[in-house]
């Protein structure tokens, strides 16, 4: 492990127990009960497992987008409304993988830009908290992208711009973590807070401190 993949590792630790921190503070002072806070719990659960990648062909009109040809099972893709504009239509894919794979295909010229960030998260009181990823290595039709480890969130994305046409096939491999990926660990502490919350709690601090 370098030192800039150790340093983003502890970042991305120290944000998910103060992201953790937080609610059972909310859960002691009586904001939240403990069917609430295990709700609170499972969407930071699901946040912190995810990764993010968006994609806008800006040409010169609303027709311009990507077709997906082949992606990840149980990957989701969407266009949202709020991404379209007179330059085109743009996408988000999220998965789980590591590592994953997508054969994408251009809808008319243009510039295709490749946002790679981490899922849009709000807390429990509605403010916008960092959710991170490690993006270690970035290939788009053989030409390396990115070959470091780059931390990201939903508001310090990593952006790559590429000319395209119509009908262009791309094939873009994309190499990254989460913090269970890195902390595999946290999946079982995150699964037993449903037994037990407190307990659970104090495990999973015990378990932070010995990583730090």
């Amino acid at each position: 492990m370098n030192r800039r993949s150790h340093e983003n590792r502890k970042i991305m630790l120290t944000e998910f127990e103060k992201q953790l921190d937080y609610l059972f503070k909310q859960h002691d002072n009586k904001n939240l009960n403990d069917e609430e806070c295990l709700t609170h719990i499972n969407k930071l659960y699901k946040a912190w497992g995810l990764k993010r990648l968006d994609f806008k062909n800006n040409g010169t009109s609303q027709e311009n987008s990507i077709k997906y040809l082949e992606y990840e099972r149980f990957a989701l893709t969407s266009f949202p409304k709020w991404f379209v504009d007179e330059r085109g239509k743009g996408s988000i894919i999220t998965y789980r993988q590591a590592s994953t794979s997508l054969l994408i295909k251009c809808v008319h010229d243009g510039i295709l830009e490749i946002i790679c960030r981490g899922i849009d998260f709000n807390n429990y009181d509605q403010k916008r908290v960092p959710v991170y990823t490690n993006y270690t290595k970035i290939t788009l039709n053989d030409e390396v992208l990115l070959e470091e480890n780059r931390l990201t969130w939903h508001n310090s994305p990593l952006k790559f711009n590429t000319k395209c046409f119509d009908a262009q096939i791309m094939y873009l491999q994309v190499e990254s973590g989460t913090i269970f990926d890195y902390y595999p660990e946290l999946n079982v502490y995150m699964q037993e807070f449903k037994n037990n919350l407190q307990k659970t709690y104090k495990k999973l601090k015990k378990f932070i401190k010995n990583n730090r």
